[in-house]
């Protein structure tokens, strides 16, 4: 007998829901960070609802590598600084840095290009 998957997946989240949890300010300063236009330090608050997000498939396609998850596991759900992440991913922190901006840069890409989810940053 074969076992059957149900997809039960949360459907990409739309755009009143995106609106709710953050403000057109809060996507503007995830913009800016994917451009290196500001520090980490400006969007940490924001990660934790992100991480959620990705891990509760709510962000639509996005596709992360394993250690681009465990970066937004460690800092997003579990609070970790990079300097923690450092020693348990063994990699060093400019490359935990540089995979984190990568991480937004997808964020900011897919899902608020994806048809219902596009906020106005203006």
């Amino acid at each position: 007998m074969a076992l059957t998957r149900l997809a039960l997946a949360p459907a990409a989240l739309r755009r009143e829901e995106l609106e709710a949890l953050f403000l057109p300010y809060d996507l503007k300063r995830l913009e800016m960070y994917s451009r290196n236009m500001v520090d980490y330090h400006l969007i940490m608050d924001m990660i934790p609802a992100i991480s959620r997000m990705y891990f509760l498939n709510q962000l639509g396609d996005l596709a992360l590598s394993a250690a681009q998850s465990a970066l937004l596991l460690g800092v997003g759900l579990q609070h970790k600084s990079v300097d923690q992440l450092e020693k348990e991913i063994e990699l060093p922190a400019g490359q935990l840095m540089g995979l984190f901006n990568r991480i937004i840069r997808k964020v900011v890409k897919v899902p608020l290009a994806e048809g219902g989810v596009v906020v106005h940053l203006e």
